[in-house]
């Protein structure tokens, strides 16, 4: 008697093993745009004197959508940001500017999500004046 109910419980339990496992799988990963209160687009931005990233860069965090984070000016930077969607390569604020050819140079990096899509952006600039007006606010920290 004891042996017909293990026999059954194990005939339950490999078809529910079987249900489960030819299932297809609903989960999928979560959307950042679609959790409240979870900014749509959010960055850790860092510079850093030299031709290479340093851990002991400066580093700020930019959330966008809503706006904030410990960035000193977000929404310009969001602004700035969502005029190129996101494409820091396409940023180039303020090409009337002249700097000077001193080589100081600075890198950048920038890595999170803008609206849901991975970021990953690295450059050095020749210097600190470059950098500005090629970027505008979004590494003005």
């Amino acid at each position: 008697m004891v042996r017909n109910r293990l026999v059954g419980f194990a005939l339950v339990a490999g078809g529910a093993l079987l249900f489960g496992l030819a299932s297809p799988a609903s989960a999928a990963a979560p959307d950042p745009t679609a959790q409240p209160g979870v900014a749509a687009s959010t960055l850790v931005l860092s510079a850093n004197p030299g031709e290479r990233p340093s851990p002991s860069a400066r580093h700020v965090v930019l959330t966008c959508e809503p706006t904030g984070g410990s960035h000193p000016d977000p929404e310009q930077a969001c602004t700035q940001l969502a005029q190129v969607n996101g494409d820091f390569r396409d940023l180039n604020t303020r090409q009337d500017q002249a700097c000077t050819l001193i080589y100081a140079p600075v890198t950048v990096t920038a890595h999170g999500f803008w609206r849901g899509r991975p970021v990953s952006y690295q450059e050095t600039f020749p210097n600190e004046c470059v950098l500005n007006v090629m970027t505008g606010s979004v590494f003005r920290f």
